[in-house]
């Protein structure tokens, strides 16, 4: 029994760590995608 109780809270950090790379990995790709679309606006926007 002890072993089961000890393996539960575990499981539970594994899907939240799971979950947080996941979303971290969503929210910096999406920063990517933000920044490399505001330096070509700007670089697009330039007096060639």
């Amino acid at each position: 029994m002890a072993t089961r109780r000890q393996s539960k809270p575990v499981a539970a950090l594994d899907v939240l760590a799971a979950e947080t790379i996941a979303w971290g990995r969503m929210m910096y790709w999406r920063f990517q995608f933000r920044l490399i679309y505001c330096v070509s606006l700007k670089y697009y926007a330039m007096p060639k």
